[in-house]
């Protein structure tokens, strides 16, 4: 498996506003581990329709968030490991 390249340091999500540059090592620490404890809490009581649910056009729903966030670990994760 090929793995994408890792975004600039500068880079600026433009769909949650997130800024490389911005965060400190302490700022990340924090960011990754309260999101699975967040995600949890916001949506395990949503029914699955819900979670699906797009809000819009080309906006991504509440599942397609998670995943991705989920994606990104992992993406992150294996290329950490790897170096």
């Amino acid at each position: 498996m090929t793995l994408p390249p890792l975004p600039d340091e500068d880079h600026h999500c433009e769909s949650c506003g997130l800024r490389y540059g911005d965060l400190t090592p302490s700022v990340a620490r924090g960011l990754i581990r309260s999101h699975p404890g967040r995600y949890r809490r916001r949506l395990q009581h949503l029914p699955v329709d819900v979670l699906r649910r797009r809000p819009a056009a080309g906006v991504w729903s509440a599942l397609d968030s998670a995943c991705h966030v989920r994606d990104v670990y992992d993406v992150y994760h294996t290329g950490f490991a790897a170096r």
